[in-house]
């Protein structure tokens, strides 16, 4: 570029005062700009574009001398070192293109505009390879070696995208090094496990698949545990031990054992390192389950130690249910009121509503109390970059772009302030693209402590799309049990596949369907109506097998009625809630959880909702055969034109049956254990 002429450069900014008196912008609107020449490497490149009608960014090589390089980055720390767009849930809009020009602080419109074009084509991949590899090559050479802000201009608004991706691939690789790290496999021989000393310093996801409980060696690995107890480098070998033992329950020898594991151990459990959290909690709702509460409390209790506690609402609720049983007269109860105030839309904190005579509707707030931007503090940092994208695209119009570009950030998203995330979630909801903006919900309320909730903010977590399709299915499940089933299964992504090969909307596997429809093919299942129509089937017959329960049926539908199975015989309970939370796959149990969440909050929206159709779904809701009759037990608990049954009521107190009627029962098993334990020299 330094090679043009002065003349020709003369020339040419001529050419371009011509062509920029008045620019025509989206819609009717028009603006007079006054060109300003900016450093010569990127205006001629521009003004190249007027003359000849083709980008060299896409066309010829660029060259830069250091000059040009610092003046790049003195016009960088010029522009847009302060950028903070603060709003809030019922008064944000998307910007105008003007408003962005200003934004940005554009003066060259021509090259704005030209491209611009070419950051769309990139972004849609319009662009030959020929042409894409000399943007590649340009782009690296322009803005490659800005890694935390990006020189934002008329020019370089054409390499946006481009280092966005560089700066995610960096990011994909430092993140796939560490996770290599963390949990990368270690191999050992069956004479290796059986030297205990050999886990050391393992985390406990390398170690437990290399316990082998097998041929009645569980007194064995129990007998080295205990004697190596106090080597806390063994301690996430121990916990390890511990959750593979849960597969002997109920025997009552292995109960002991736990407790004994358990209580040798519990010095070596430091707070906010692994494994304290998992095993406290485990320990807690293992105690609840033999009607220990005492001693349940005070495993629980340990967990609040956590400073980033990843299941703390299962704490809180549980703590706040023994409370509540020890305190029966007390109105206020300090772990369930904490519970809301965190997770105020969870299943936990419905239920702890419930109990304590509080609507949950009466914790939500105004849409203004919802923060949301899409911009934050630091320039033009990647985050911010990623949204003005957007926005720009949205404001000429280049909708597929946008469209293009939201789905690439909603996947690729590293930002982990609840702000802008927030922005992106309703990004996604204006696109109906709901598989995105269900998955970036969660990023924000991991990150959004102590999340504030609004009406217009259940409606984002809680689109309905399909629900005319599902009550549209002659059916005796619930449609609105369907609906949430579905949000959780694939998001309303119709073509969802998951790793196992489930298929569609419900997720149904091949086999599976054909259990229903001998005819069916795959790639039926990617139809919504046939999706639909064979999960539901699939829903009755389970909700037939198990009686009802839709704990069990949802549990079944996930994990497979071959592992409820087994979880029914190790942990009987008919405390279903407490069943729930002890099974011992983490995706089931937050499966299970947040699908009765979904049901109820789903109830809720549509019963607020007064149009004919949202109260058709309503009355299919209530004629349903097979529905979840704890979600219905809390729905009427709040409303004023229903009483709670006797029924309903026994059914929702039932979170206070800790194994009491079995307590005489475990004790005596309890000291046979320890009989059993003692001659076998434990």
């Amino acid at each position: 570029m330094h090679d043009v002429p002065i003349v020709e450069r003369s020339r040419l900014e001529k050419i371009s005062l011509i062509s920029t008196r008045t620019i025509s912008h989206t819609g009717n609107m028009k603006k007079n700009f006054t060109p300003t020449p900016i450093f010569a490497l990127l205006s001629t490149n521009l003004l190249l574009f007027v003359a000849c009608s083709t980008n060299p960014l896409l066309t010829k090589n660029i060259a830069m001398n250091s000059s040009e390089k610092e003046r790049l980055k003195l016009e960088m720390n010029r522009k847009a070192n302060h950028i903070e767009r603060p709003s809030n849930l019922s008064n944000f809009v998307y910007p105008t293109e003007e408003e962005l020009l200003t934004e940005a602080d554009f003066k060259n419109t021509p090259s704005y505009l030209q491209n611009l074009n070419v950051l769309a084509d990139w972004i849609s991949k319009d662009l030959s390879y020929r042409q894409r590899n000399q943007l590649n090559k340009n782009c690296e050479f322009l803005v490659g070696s800005f890694d935390s802000k990006f020189p934002l201009d008329e020019s370089t608004i054409a390499c946006a995208a481009w280092w966005i991706e560089k700066r995610n691939v960096l990011y994909s690789q430092e993140q796939k090094i560490k996770a290599f790290n963390e949990n990368s496999s270690v191999k050992m021989t069956s004479s290796q496990k059986k030297n205990w000393l050999n886990f050391q310093y393992l985390s406990l996801n390398q170690a437990i698949p290399l316990i082998d409980l097998e041929n009645n060696s569980e007194q064995y690995y129990t007998k080295e545990a205990l004697y190596y107890a106090d080597d806390c480098t063994l301690k996430n070998a121990n916990a390890a031990l511990l959750l593979k033992l849960e597969n002997f329950l109920p025997n009552p020898q292995t109960y002991a054992n736990i407790e004994k594991i358990y209580t040798k151990i519990e010095g070596c459990l430091v707070p906010n390192e692994e494994p304290s959290e998992t095993t406290h909690l485990r320990m807690g709702l293992l105690r609840l389950l033999q009607g220990k509460t005492d001693l349940a409390f005070t495993a629980l209790k340990k967990t609040q130690l956590e400073k980033e506690p990843k299941e703390n609402s299962r704490s809180l609720f549980w703590l706040g249910t023994i409370y509540k049983k020890n305190n029966p007269a007390q109105k206020t109860n300090p772990y369930w009121q904490q519970l809301i105030k965190e997770n105020p839309l969870s299943l936990s904190a419905l239920v702890a509503n419930q109990q304590m005579g509080v609507d949950p509707m009466s914790v939500l707030v105004s849409d203004d109390s919802i923060l949301l931007q899409n911009r934050a503090e630091g320039g033009w940092s990647k985050e911010n970059l990623e949204a003005f994208i957007f926005d720009v695209l949205l404001a000429t119009k280049k909708n597929d772009a946008a469209i293009a570009w939201a789905n690439y950030v909603s996947k690729t998203m590293t930002t982990t302030n609840p702000n802008l995330i927030l922005y992106w979630v309703l990004t996604q909801n204006k696109l109906h693209n709901y598989y995105s903006s269900i998955q970036l919900f969660s990023r924000y309320t991991r990150y959004q402590k102590n999340y504030l909730a609004s009406r217009g903010l259940l409606n984002l977590q809680f689109p309905t799309p399909y629900l005319r399709e599902i009550v549209s299915v002659k059916s005796l499940v619930d449609p609105i049990f369907t609906l949430a089933l579905m949000r959780q299964e694939s998001a309303f992504d119709e073509n969802a596949r998951s790793f196992a090969n489930a298929r569609g909307l419900m997720q149904v596997l091949p086999n599976t369907a054909k259990t229903v429809r001998r005819s069916v093919r795959p790639n039926d299942l990617y139809n919504p109506d046939t999706n639909i129509e064979l999960g539901d089937a699939l829903l009755e017959k389970l909700f037939r097998k198990y009686d009802g329960k839709s704990e069990y049926v949802l549990a079944s539908y996930n994990a497979g009625p071959a592992n409820l199975d087994k979880w029914l015989t190790r942990i009987p309970s008919e405390n279903t809630m407490l069943f729930s939370d002890f099974i011992p796959f983490k995706e089931t149990r937050n499966y299970v959880s947040i699908i009765l969440r979904n049901y109820y909050w789903y109830s809720i929206i549509l019963s607020e909702n007064e149009n004919k159709f949202a109260q058709h779904v309503l009355e299919r809701s209530q004629n349903s055969r097979f529905k979840s009759e704890r979600v219905q037990a809390l729905l009427a608990s709040i409303s004023e034109k229903t009483s709670l049954t006797e029924l309903q009521r026994n059914l929702l107190n039932r979170i206070y049956i800790f194994g009491e009627e079995g307590r005489l029962n475990a004790l005596s098993m309890n000291l046979l254990s320890e009989k059993n334990a003692k001659d076998s020299g434990l």
